[in-house]
C-alpha cells in the first residue's frame, strides 16, 4: 500500500485564497436583512420578525393557502386524497418555497425558489378551475380565490424579474 495518500500535511496550496462571500443584503427592500428588531418587551428582549414576512408576495400566498385550506374543507369525502390535497400541497408549496429561498444565502437560490413558488401557482390555477367544473366551488367563492391568485401571481413575477443573478 502507498503510504502517501494517508499522510496529512500541514500546508496550504499554493495560490489558495479563501472564498469571498458576497452578500446582497442591502440592495433590495425584501432581502436587505434577514431578522429585523420590531418590538421590545418589559424585560429588554428583542423580539424578530422574519426576513420572509416582510415580503409582501409572501404574505399574499399565505392568504391564499390559508383561503384554501378553509374552502376545500368542504370538498367530498372521497377527494380527501385527491384533488383536495393536491390543491392544498400546491397552495401550501408557494409560501413555502418562499421562505426555504428566503433563507439561502443568495440571490440565484432565491431565485430560483421564487421560481418554484410560480411553478405551484401555476398548479393552483389548473386545480381551482378543474374544481370548479367538478362543482367543489360556487362562483363567487371561485372568483376570490382566482382574484387573489392572479394579484399572488404578479407579485411573484415581479419579484423573480428583480432578483439579479
Amino acid at each position: 500500500m502507498n503510504e502517501q495518500r494517508f499522510r496529512t500535511t500541514d500546508h496550504k496550496p499554493k495560490n489558495h485564497t479563501p472564498q469571498s462571500h458576497k452578500k446582497n443584503f442591502n440592495e433590495d427592500s425584501f432581502w436587505e436583512q434577514k431578522r429585523s428588531p420590531v418590538t421590545q418587551n418589559s424585560e429588554t428582549k428583542t423580539s424578530y420578525e422574519k426576513g420572509y414576512k416582510k415580503l409582501i408576495a409572501w404574505q399574499k400566498a399565505d392568504e391564499l393557502a390559508f383561503q384554501i385550506y378553509k374552502a376545500t374543507d368542504s370538498f367530498p369525502r372521497d377527494e380527501i386524497y385527491g384533488v383536495r390535497s393536491q390543491l392544498r400541497r400546491a397552495a401550501l408549496s408557494v409560501p413555502t418555497n418562499l421562505v426555504e429561498g428566503n433563507g439561502r444565502q443568495n440571490r440565484r437560490e432565491f431565485k430560483q425558489y421564487v421560481n418554484i413558488a410560480l411553478g405551484s401557482l401555476s398548479e393552483v390555477e389548473y386545480l381551482l378551475d378543474f374544481s370548479l367544473r367538478l362543482g367543489y366551488f360556487d362562483e363567487g367563492l371561485y372568483e376570490n380565490l382566482a382574484d387573489i391568485r392572479n394579484h399572488l401571481g404578479g407579485l411573484l413575477w415581479n419579484l423573480y424579474k428583480s432578483i439579479s443573478d
